[in-house]
């Protein structure tokens, strides 16, 4: 092993860095004493030799584990308002034009509403029993016979045509019982109500039937000898008809109900 290996070993790196510096200050005593300081060839070789021997930089060490967070800050003062924008341009209006008969709802009227150049067709439909009556509606109405001693026929006027003519089903007296038809002698003959439940201040009547209510009978049997005029019995969508018998000086009337079909 050499002298500078065994000198390396024992004193390290910077240990021989030192000891060539003390053998060129001791080769050089006078020019220090003379001048109290290295010359600039002195400092030259000192350098050189000072980096010739310098150990290299170790490895970074590991990052150390994170330190716990910090305590939360207090809030910071509030902003000030920002500058109010500027007004939007006003808005368009809606504006309306009126639909005739005939344009662009057909047979109906309406109104086009107009936004921002863009149209809209707004046509008005048909309301309440305007044509005919929706089927399972009802409705009612009133029907009378003056004095007189022959037969007559009575009429019911429907106000809201139905679509199709109803089944003309029966009569109820002032005592709520239905009349079946006429016995051998020829007078009427009652039963419970088997379809017209109602009463004349409450008149029904089952759907696609009419029914006919007498609140006064002046003949003592409503609807008199209806069993002999039974052609005269009919129905339509406007309406329907039945015979009545009256004697001398007397009179009836009631209610009726009709229910679509």
């Amino acid at each position: 092993m050499s002298l500078y290996q065994r000198f390396h070993d024992r004193f390290g790196s910077a240990g021989v860095i030192l000891g060539v510096i003390a053998l060129i200050l001791a080769l050089g005593g006078t020019a220090l004493a003379a001048k109290g300081a290295l010359t600039p060839q002195q400092k030259k070789e000192v350098k050189k030799i000072a980096k010739k021997y310098a150990g290299k930089n170790g490895k970074n060490g590991k990052d150390g584990a994170p330190g716990a967070p910090g305590a939360q800050g207090p809030a910071g003062p509030a902003g000030k308002d920002g500058v109010d924008g500027e007004d939007g341009a006003p808005g368009a209006s809606v504006t309306g034009t009126p639909v005739n008969a005939g344009g662009a709802c057909g047979t109906e009227t309406g109104v086009i509403y107009t936004l921002s150049g863009t149209p809209t067709k707004i046509c008005n439909g048909k309301t309440g029993f305007t044509e005919t009556l929706p089927s399972g509606k009802t409705e009612t109405g009133v029907w009378a016979l003056g004095i007189d001693d022959e037969a007559s026929i009575v009429p019911l006027t429907f106000n809201i045509p139905l679509v199709e003519a109803p089944e003309f089903v029966a009569f109820v007296n002032q005592d709520g019982k239905e009349f079946s038809g006429v016995n051998e002698e020829g007078k009427p003959v009652y039963v419970t109500p088997v379809h017209c439940e109602g009463e004349a201040e409450e008149p029904t009547a089952p759907k696609g039937y009419v029914c006919v209510y007498g609140d006064t009978e002046e003949l003592g049997g409503f609807p008199g000898y209806f069993g002999v005029l039974t052609q005269y019995v009919n129905t339509y969508v406007s309406g329907a008809t039945f015979p009545y018998i009256l004697g001398p000086e007397k009179a009836a009337w009631g209610t009726f109900a009709v229910t679509a079909p």
